[in-house]
């Protein structure tokens, strides 16, 4: 497992995740709404931060 600095092409990847994330506890995820920080990553914290995504076999986990 690794540590990684977000990248645009692992987005997909992220949403994924928190959609998981987020049924797996009843909540619905709003990706385009309610959500919107983390299905548009680069925009939210990129310019002002940084966004880190733990890997196992490079996907995000």
């Amino acid at each position: 497992m690794d540590i990684v600095k977000f990248s645009v092409d692992m987005q997909e990847q992220v949403n994924d995740f928190f959609e998981q994330c987020f049924s797996a506890v009843g909540i619905p995820y709003f990706p385009k709404d309610r959500h919107a920080d983390v299905a548009n990553v680069e925009e939210y914290y990129l310019n002002n931060g940084c966004f880190w995504c733990l890997l196992d076999d490079k996907n995000v986990i």
